[in-house]
C-alpha cells in the first residue's frame, strides 16, 4: 500500500507536521477563553474582532453611540461607520466564512476553545492545500513534478508566513482557487461530473467573495476553463457550475447589505450623508469604478520594476531565480517537443508518455498572463507597511503576489528534476541537493527574519500586551484614545479616534472634550512642529495637552484637558 500511495502518504505526514509548525504564533496562547488575542496588524485585529462577534455574539457590527455627535470618527483603523455601527472596511467574506465555521466547531469542541479553533483554521487549510495542489497538478503536469511542487509548497516562505498569520485572508483565497481547479479537472472524469462542476463554481465564487478585488483575473481564468470544458461537459455540468456561482452571488450581496446597508455598497467608499455605506459605482477612495476594477493604482513601470525586484529577488532570491529558470527551460521544452506527441488536455490519469505538452503549455500561458496582470495591478502601487520603509515578508505586496509564488512552483520543481536527471551524473544530483537546501535555508531565514518575521511578530505582540495593560491602568474604562498606530492592541477595550490631522477628527476631539469625556493622545512622540501645531489648535479651544503620563520606546501618553 505504501509503495503504491507513498506520494499521498508523505504529503499527509508533512501536512500534519506543518499544521503544528504553522501554529507557531498562537499555539501556546490561544487555548483560553475569554482571553482576547492581540495581533500585529490592523486588518488582522479587525478580522479577529468581527469573527469573534459573529461566533460568540451573533452580530456583524458594533453599535457606536458616539457616532452621531462625532461625525462617525470614533472607530479603529480598517473599519468604517455605517448606520451608527462600526463595520470592517474590507474582507467581510473571510469574517462570515470563518465566523460560521468557528461557530459550528464550538458546538463540537466547546466555546472555551474559541481562540484555538479560530486561530487554527488558516494553518489547517494551508496544511491541506498541498494535497489538492498535487491532485490538480498530477492531471496536467508530470506526476513527479506535481508531487515535488506540493512538497515545496509547505516550505514556500510566503505560504509558510501567511499560514502562520491566521486572520489574513490570502491563504483562504489560494486554497479556494486550488480546490476549485482540482474539482474542475476531476469533473472531466466519468463519475460525479455534476457535483464537481458545482464545486468548481462554488469555490471560484467563494474566492471572489473572499477577495472581490481579484475578480478580473479570477473571472477570466474561470471563463477560460469553462470554454475548455465544452467538449467534455454537458449542459448539466454548466448548470451545476452556475448554481454554485449564483449561491455565492446571493451570499455576497446579502453580506454587503448586512454590513453596509446596500447590496452594492462597500466599506471602501465613504458612507453617504444618511449613514448608509457608499455605493461601489461611485468608485472606492475617490476614483472611477472602471479604473478601480482594472488598474486602481494606474500604470507605473518604474514602481513595477522596483517592486518586482524587491518582492521576488531581494526577499526570495533563490526561489525566484530557480522558478524563472524552470519557466524558461520548460517553455523551451514545450516549444521544441514534436507536435505529433502532444497529449490531449483532458488526460486525467496523470500517466503521460513523457511531459504533458498541451496541458503544460496551457498552464504556462495562463500563469504568465495572470502574473503579468497582478504585477500591473499591484506593482504600480508604491508603499511600505513598516516605519523603516523597507521591503519585508510582512509587507502587503507578499500577500498580493501569493498566487504568483504558489503557481510558479511547478516551474521550480521542473528545473530541479531536470537538473537531477541531467546526464545521470552525480555532480548534478549534488547540485540539486545543494539548491534544495538553499531553498529551505532561504525560506527559514525569510519567515523568521528580524524585520516582521514570525519571531519578531511574536515578541512585538507580547510587548503590545504589556503596553495594553499599562494604558488600561492609566485610563478610564470609558476613555477615548487618539492614536494612529495603537488601535490594534487598545481596541475594543478603549474607544479609538485614529488620528488628529483631519478636520473631522479634530472636531470630534473638541466635542468629546467639551462633554467632559476622558480623552487621551497616545502616539509616537511628536516633532516640535507637530507639537506646536496641535498645542495651538487646542489652546484656541481652551484645551491643552498634559505632561506625559507615561512614555516608553518613543511613545507617550498625554491627556487632552
Amino acid at each position: 500500500m505504501f509503495k503504491r500511495n507513498w506520494k499521498i502518504i508523505t504529503l499527509v505526514v508533512l501536512g500534519a507536521v506543518f499544521f503544528v509548525v504553522y501554529l507557531y504564533l498562537y499555539l501556546p496562547t490561544a487555548s483560553k477563553y475569554p482571553d482576547y488575542l492581540i495581533l500585529n496588524q490592523p486588518d488582522e485585529s479587525i478580522n479577529y474582532f468581527f469573527i469573534r462577534e459573529l461566533a460568540l455574539n451573533n452580530r456583524l457590527g458594533l453599535p457606536e453611540p458616539l457616532s452621531g455627535i462625532t461625525a462617525s470618527q470614533v472607530h479603529p483603523r480598517s473599519t468604517t461607520v455605517v448606520n451608527g455601527a462600526i463595520v470592517p472596511i474590507g474582507f467581510p467574506g473571510v469574517i462570515v466564512i470563518f465566523g460560521l465555521i468557528t461557530k459550528l466547531l464550538m458546538k463540537i469542541f466547546g466555546i472555551g476553545n474559541f481562540n484555538l479553533l479560530t486561530a487554527a483554521l488558516t494553518p489547517f487549510l494551508a496544511a491541506l492545500t498541498p494535497l489538492f495542489f498535487y491532485g490538480f497538478l498530477r492531471r496536467i503536469w508530470d506526476e513527479h513534478g506535481a508531487w515535488f511542487s506540493a512538497v515545496l509548497l509547505f516550505f514556500l516562505p510566503s505560504w509558510w508566513y501567511y499560514a502562520s498569520r491566521p486572520f489574513q485572508h490570502n491563504t483562504l483565497l489560494v486554497f479556494l482557487i486550488i480546490v476549485g481547479l482540482y474539482c474542475y479537472i476531476v469533473s472531466f472524469a466519468k463519475f460525479k461530473k455534476i457535483w464537481f462542476g458545482f464545486l468548481f463554481g462554488l469555490c471560484f465564487g467563494l474566492a471572489i467573495y473572499v477577495r472581490p478585488s481579484e475578480i478580473v483575473w479570477l473571472a477570466a481564468l474561470g471563463a477560460s476553463e469553462l470554454i475548455a470544458a465544452r467538449k467534455v461537459w454537458s449542459w448539466r455540468e454548466y448548470f451545476a457550475c452556475g448554481v454554485g456561482l449564483v449561491l455565492t452571488a446571493i451570499l455576497f450581496f446579502t453580506t454587503q447589505t448586512t454590513f453596509y446597508g446596500s447590496a452594492f455598497a462597500s466599506g471602501y467608499v465613504r458612507p453617504t450623508i444618511d449613514g448608509v455605506g457608499g455605493i461601489i459605482t461611485a468608485g472606492p477612495q475617490g476614483i472611477g469604478l472602471i479604473k478601480a476594477i482594472f488598474l486602481p493604482f494606474g500604470l507605473h513601470f518604474g514602481a513595477m520594476a522596483r517592486n518586482f525586484y524587491a518582492y521576488f529577488f531581494s526577499l526570495f532570491g533563490v526561489w525566484s531565480v530557480l522558478a524563472i529558470a524552470g519557466l524558461g527551460i520548460s517553455v523551451w521544452f514545450l516549444l521544441c517537443h514534436p507536435r505529433e506527441n502532444r497529449d490531449p488536455v483532458d488526460d486525467l490519469e496523470g500517466k503521460f508518455a513523457g511531459f504533458p505538452i498541451k496541458s503544460g503549455m496551457t498552464y504556462a500561458v495562463l500563469f504568465l498572463l495572470v502574473s503579468i496582470y497582478l504585477l500591473f495591478f499591484y506593482g504600480s502601487w508604491q508603499f511600505f507597511d513598516n516605519l523603516l520603509r523597507a521591503p519585508s515578508i510582512g509587507t502587503s505586496y507578499v500577500r498580493y503576489f501569493l498566487p504568483i509564488y504558489v503557481f510558479g512552483l511547478p516551474f521550480l520543481s521542473f528545473f530541479l528534476l531536470w537538473l537531477w536527471m541531467l546526464q545521470r551524473k552525480i555532480i548534478f544530483k549534488i547540485a540539486t541537493a545543494v539548491l534544495f537546501l538553499a531553498l529551505i535555508t532561504n525560506s527559514f531565514g525569510a519567515v523568521f527574519a528580524p524585520l516582521e518575521g514570525l519571531s519578531s511578530v511574536k515578541m512585538t505582540v507580547a510587548e503590545y500586551g504589556e503596553w495594553q495593560k499599562k494604558i488600561y491602568a492609566l485610563t478610564e474604562d470609558n476613555a477615548i484614545i487618539v492614536t494612529r498606530y495603537a488601535d490594534k492592541y487598545l481596541f475594543p477595550g478603549r474607544k479609538i479616534i485614529p488620528g488628529w490631522e483631519m478636520t473631522e477628527q479634530k472636531n470630534a476631539i473638541i466635542v468629546l472634550a467639551r462633554q467632559g469625556r476622558p480623552i487621551y493622545l497616545y502616539d509616537l512622540k511628536l516633532t516640535e512642529k507637530e507639537d506646536a501645531a496641535l498645542a495651538e489648535f487646542l489652546s484656541g479651544k481652551n484645551l491643552k495637552l498634559s505632561a506625559p503620563l507615561a512614555d516608553w520606546e518613543n511613545i507617550e501618553l498625554k491627556k487632552i484637558e
